[in-house]
């Protein structure tokens, strides 16, 4: 188990992957255990890592590195920090980017392939509808 998944398991109170599991999830959006177990190979993604900040009250920079104290001075207090242009994502445009950087490379070349495609039809779609050729 990773120190990152160890501080947030103490931060939630919690001492199994199926506790964690069942702590984060949430009607419509379930965290599975092998999810969770996924993250001691790998980081627990950014915008989790700030939701479990805000239930808490835990610094991020605690959870994500141990670094600095568990709680900022005052109690309640959740330091902002920057968001990066994945933590801006929706949870949909994250897991499809999850899904991509885990597929290998001609599984991408075919999906962009697809999205092109795609795009392409809506683009017509859309000129069509507005009288456009």
């Amino acid at each position: 188990m990773s120190a990152e998944v160890e501080r947030v398991l103490a931060a939630l109170g919690v001492a199994s992957y199926a506790a964690l599991a069942k702590a984060l999830s949430t009607p419509g959006s379930p965290v599975s255990e092998a999810t969770v177990r996924s993250w001691s190979s790998r980081r627990i993604p950014a915008w989790r890592l700030q939701a479990i900040a805000e239930q808490t009250g835990c610094r991020i920079s605690w959870l994500r590195d141990g670094e600095g104290p568990q709680y900022d001075r005052n109690p309640g207090l959740v330091v902002s920090e920057p968001v990066s242009t994945y933590d801006a994502l929706s949870p949909r445009e994250r897991a499809l980017l999850d899904n991509f950087r885990a597929i290998g490379e001609a599984a991408k070349t075919t999906l962009e392939q697809t999205g092109a495609l795609f795009a392409q039809q809506a683009a017509a779609g859309s000129r069509r509808r507005s009288g456009q050729r």
